[in-house]
C-alpha cells in the first residue's frame, strides 16, 4: 500500500502487544517494554496529514495501566512517556491535552496563534514535571533557598548545596524557564491566545478548512 505519512493505528498496536516483527530480523519481535518515548508530531509541516493522536494516547495509557497497573515505575514515570509536538495544529484546530492523553504538548507561538516569532509553550503533567531534571538552569529554574557555612560546601546540584548556597528546582514545569526573556513577545503570545479563544476554535477551524480547500481547488 502507498504510505500516507498518517501512523498506522494497526501497526502501533502490534508494537504496544509485543507482535511486531523488526524489518530483516529474521522474526525478532520489538519488546514494547523497551519504548522509553512515543514522539509524535500532530501536523507535520510539510504535509496534510494530522495523525491520530487521540487514539494513540488512548493505547499508550491502557499499555501503561497493563504494565505498571495504576501506579507510577520507581522512577515516578510511566513506563512510556508521550509527547506531542504541536506546532502546527495548535491556533488550527481543537487541541486537548486531556483527550490525547499526552504527558507533554509543545507548540510555538508565531505560527496558527498568529503570535510573536521567538514564543512558545511547554505542557507537561504537573506530576511528571516534578521528577524531571533541565539540562540548563539558572536561578529562576532553580533558585537558592539557603546559604550554607562554609565547613558544609559541596559541589554540584545534586548535592544539598553548591558553593554554600542550597538550591531547589521550581515545582512544575516553571524550572524549564529562565530569567532572560522578552516580556513584550510573552505578553504578545497571551494576546494572540486570548483572540483565539474569543473567536472559537471551532470557527477557526471551520475558515481553515475552508481556505486550504479554496486553494487545493484553484491549483487543480
Amino acid at each position: 500500500p502507498v504510505s500516507t505519512g498518517v501512523v498506522d493505528l494497526e501497526t502501533f498496536q502490534s508494537i504496544l502487544k509485543g507482535t511486531y516483527t523488526i524489518g530483516d530480523s529474521g522474526g525478532e519481535k520489538l519488546d514494547p517494554t523497551s519504548i522509553a518515548m512515543v514522539c509524535i508530531t500532530h501536523i507535520p509541516t510539510n504535509a496534510g496529514i494530522i495523525n491520530p493522536v487521540n487514539e494513540i494516547g488512548i493505547m499508550i495509557d491502557e499499555f501503561n495501566s497493563i504494565e505498571g497497573g495504576d501506579k507510577l515505575n520507581d522512577t515516578k514515570l510511566p513506563h512510556i512517556l508521550y509527547l506531542v509536538d504541536a506546532c502546527q495544529s495548535v491556533g488550527q484546530i481543537s487541541v486537548s491535552v486531556q483527550e490525547m492523553k499526552c504527558h507533554a504538548l509543545a507548540a510555538t507561538g508565531r505560527k496558527y496563534l498568529r503570535g510573536p516569532r521567538g514564543t512558545g509553550f511547554l505542557y507537561i503533567q504537573h506530576h511528571i514535571a516534578n521528577t524531571l531534571e533541565p539540562s540548563h538552569v539558572d536561578h529562576a529554574a532553580a533558585p537558592v533557598v539557603k546559604v550554607m557555612e562554609q565547613s558544609a560546601w559541596k559541589h554540584g546540584l545534586e548535592e544539598e548545596s553548591e558553593f554554600g548556597l542550597c538550591h531547589t528546582y521550581q515545582p512544575g514545569a516553571a524550572r524549564f524557564e529562565f530569567y532572560e526573556a522578552n516580556v513584550a513577545t510573552r505578553l504578545g503570545l497571551g494576546a494572540a491566545i486570548d483572540v483565539s479563544l474569543a473567536l472559537g476554535m471551532d470557527t477557526i477551524e471551520e475558515k481553515c478548512a475552508l481556505l486550504g480547500g479554496l486553494l487545493r481547488q484553484r491549483l487543480r
